[in-house]
């Protein structure tokens, strides 16, 4: 467990403050179509690796939503979001798949 909370933190730390830091972009059709495509492609790996969170999908399904209602700040925001979801569920599977038992050592 002590393996997990070292590698684990600091990775979701850096995901979420690089997340925060990639909705610089102006929130216009052209970058929400960039940004959800990154997002796309992110969630597809972590689903691939049966490591998807289900925060990342509704992320997508709800910036999808906003995108159709024409709201791209909105739309950016929840398609960052869910990009740093799959990429913290993504280092998190590989996180657990080195882990190792204490108890047994």
């Amino acid at each position: 467990m002590k393996n997990l909370k070292t590698t684990l933190l600091p990775v979701i730390a850096i995901a979420l403050l690089s997340a925060g830091c990639a909705t610089t972009d102006t929130p216009n059709k052209a970058n929400y179509e960039r940004v959800l495509g990154e997002a796309q492609a992110a969630f597809d790996k972590s689903n691939m690796m049966k490591a998807a969170w289900l925060t990342a999908e509704d992320a997508l399904d709800d910036a999808k939503k906003a995108a159709e209602a024409g709201d791209w700040e909105k739309a950016m925001k929840l398609a960052n979001k869910a990009k740093a979801h799959s990429e913290i569920a993504q280092q998190q599977a590989m996180a657990e798949a080195n882990a190792t038992a204490n108890f047994l050592e």
